[in-house]
């Protein structure tokens, strides 16, 4: 469990720089697009991921 929320915020981190490289150089818009909704799905689990962890370290 604590593995894929390390995987998730590493996951959220790498397509926030993405998506700042690419609105700099002016990238396509549907690659912004793109890396912006990777971005919100990453950040999303993030969270779902770090509930359950919560939830799981609190019933032990």
């Amino acid at each position: 469990m604590r593995l894929s929320l390390i995987v998730h915020i590493f996951g959220s981190i790498i397509f926030f720089l993405f998506l700042s490289y690419m609105t700099i150089t002016k990238a396509d818009k549907s690659l912004i697009l793109l890396s912006l909704g990777a971005m919100i799905y990453f950040i999303l689990m993030t969270l779902i991921t770090y509930r359950n962890y919560k939830k799981n370290k609190k019933s032990k």
